[in-house]
Formats: structure tokens, C-alpha cells, sequence
């Protein structure tokens, strides 16, 4: 797997440096797209029921055609796309590349990767200022993580300390309990008071 993951990445920066911006940033586009036929948007979570193995005997799901008008003028017009295609697991067949391996560990790789190189050139071609505001939006993004992960922290701490203060307490199943069954309480004579005295003064 490592070998695959090297070839995609050592390809991706050949297309990036032998492309107009432009040209590469729509190529990796399509191609996201093309790969999401085989793989979720969301990378590594989970397939989409059009995937490859929900429908491993139809070709269409495999196969990317270089005479197809958008992908010839979009994506195979850019240097290096073919030999990123065959670092992937395509091979030619009849003119077509076509995907033919089980494994599709190699497309999880591309998508996750292909999206990381946009985002890279994207991000070069930002004015400081919008590089300042995406740099804000994403503290402001890890904040809100951290918020939450202490705000979760501090509610099982919570939980923790108030059933080990239940399992400390002796059980009081009834006021019974609560008063010490079988105990006696204390009357008004008891304190000294006289009730009937009070009424007849």
C-alpha cells in the first residue's frame, strides 16, 4: 500500500508542477468526481451503492473513457493524468482504462490525496488576507473541537463522581429508613411545650 500511496503523491506533484493551475484544479475535480463512483465522498468511511462491489460485473463503474469530450478536454488534456491513472490500478483496455483489481484501498488513497493537492494550490494562489481569514476560520474551527471534547470530558467526570457518591450512600428505600426505623421521635412534650396549656390560657 505504501508503494501505491508513494507513486499517486510523487505523480500528483508532477501534474501540479507540469500544468497550468487552472487545467489542474479542474482535472482534480473531475477526477474526485470519477473516483467517488467507486469510493464516498467522506474518504475512508464507507462505499456508495453504485461502488464496484455492489456491482462487480458492470464495467460502465470501472472504466474511464479518453474519448469521451469532457474527459479528453478536461482531464486527459492535462500532462501526467495517465500516469496517474495507472499508478492507481487502471489499466488499458480496448482504448479505455479500466479498473480491474478487488482492492479498492488504492481509489480511498487517490480521492483523500487528489483533494489535498487542490486544496494546496488553492490555498498558494490566496492574497495574505484570505489567507488570514482561512487561518482564523480553522483556529476558530479547532477551538470549537476543543470546546467540545473538554465540554464532553467534564460531563463524564460528572457522571463518574455522582455514581460513586450513590454507591457511597446507605440505600433509603423509605422515610422508614430515612428516620431510622423503629426509632422514636420527638414529641412536642418532649421539647417542653404544652399544647392543651396553651389552649385553656
Amino acid at each position: 500500500m505504501e508503494g501505491v500511496e508513494s507513486r499517486v503523491m510523487s505523480t500528483l506533484k508532477k501534474i501540479t508542477l507540469n500544468n497550468p493551475d487552472d487545467a489542474v484544479i479542474e482535472a482534480y475535480d473531475l477526477l474526485f468526481k470519477l473516483l467517488s463512483k467507486y469510493h464516498h465522498k467522506k474518504p475512508y468511511i464507507t462505499l456508495t451503492s453504485y461502488s464496484i462491489i455492489t456491482n462487480p460485473a458492470e464495467n460502465k463503474f470501472r472504466t474511464i473513457k479518453p474519448t469521451n469530450q469532457t474527459l479528453r478536454t478536461k482531464l486527459f488534456n492535462v500532462k501526467y493524468v495517465e500516469e496517474l491513472l495507472q499508478a492507481l490500478g487502471f489499466t488499458m483496455v480496448d482504448g479505455n482504462y479500466v479498473y480491474t483489481s478487488q482492492n479498492l484501498s488504492p481509489l480511498g488513497i487517490a480521492v483523500t490525496d487528489v483533494m489535498a493537492a487542490q486544496t494546496s494550490i488553492k490555498e498558494n494562489r490566496m492574497s495574505p488576507e484570505e489567507k488570514a481569514k482561512k487561518a482564523a476560520f480553522e483556529e476558530y474551527k479547532r477551538k470549537q473541537e476543543r470546546d467540545h471534547a473538554e465540554a464532553e470530558k467534564l460531563l463524564k467526570q460528572f457522571e463518574a463522581d455522582r455514581k460513586e457518591t450513590k454507591d457511597r450512600l446507605p440505600a433509603t428505600d423509605s422515610i422508614a429508613n430515612a428516620t431510622h426505623y423503629g426509632a422514636r421521635n420527638a414529641t412536642f412534650k418532649d421539647i417542653g411545650v404544652d399544647l392543651c396549656a396553651q389552649k385553656g390560657g
